[in-house]
């Protein structure tokens, strides 16, 4: 865990240090004219893992609000739905440059009683007119090391038409176990 930890927090510095242009898969750019939806399919070992649908809709240009729910089955077989309902604030808000932190709640919806506040920043940085690279981590709060405390996504989003973006990611949902591995989805913007 530590080794893919101190991989993510590489790359992150990396982008910072190689500032481009951004869109993203947890979004980290807010635009108050494109609300978005997407929808994935998380993968480990060639197994189905999660299911994800996600919603994104900057109310302005630094501030938004997000939806993450997660369908996935733990060890034992049982179902298990997830609902991630973020506020996204604007640090850096560059047409080729994005740094978003997030807080929230995350809430497993089988326990409604139980949930834990959500913190974390996502970076977005354009490559190309049709790349984007994307990284993002979050933490809950609340909650110790052997509660799968620690969240991240590394990937990318590649733009298909004017408004569909194929999305391929590396994730790992935090308060989340049995959920890390390939995300594959698509993000359509209104």
């Amino acid at each position: 865990m530590k080794n893919k930890v101190t991989v993510v927090i590489l790359i992150m510095v990396v982008m910072l240090m190689n500032i481009g242009s951004a869109s993203a898969l947890q979004k980290a750019e807010l635009d108050p004219y494109h609300p978005s939806v997407a929808y994935g399919v998380q993968t480990l070992n060639g197994n189905l893992i999660a299911l994800n649908l996600e919603t994104d809709i900057g109310l302005s240009s630094n501030f938004g609000v997000e939806g993450l729910f997660t369908h996935y089955k733990d060890k034992n077989k049982n179902n298990r739905n997830v609902l991630d309902l973020n506020a996204k604030l604007a640090i850096i808000n560059k047409p080729d440059f994005n740094l978003s932190a997030i807080v929230g709640y995350h809430t497993k919806l089988q326990e409604l009683n139980e949930g834990d506040p959500r913190v974390g920043l996502l970076i977005s940085k354009k490559e190309t007119d049709s790349l984007d690279l994307n990284v993002g981590f979050d933490f809950l709060l609340g909650t110790g090391p052997d509660e799968n405390y620690l969240g991240y996504n590394l990937g990318f989003d590649y733009q298909l038409t004017r408004r569909t973006y194929l999305e391929i990611e590396h994730r790992r949902f935090s308060g989340q176990k049995r959920t890390e591995g390939l995300n594959v989805g698509m993000r359509y913007y209104f």
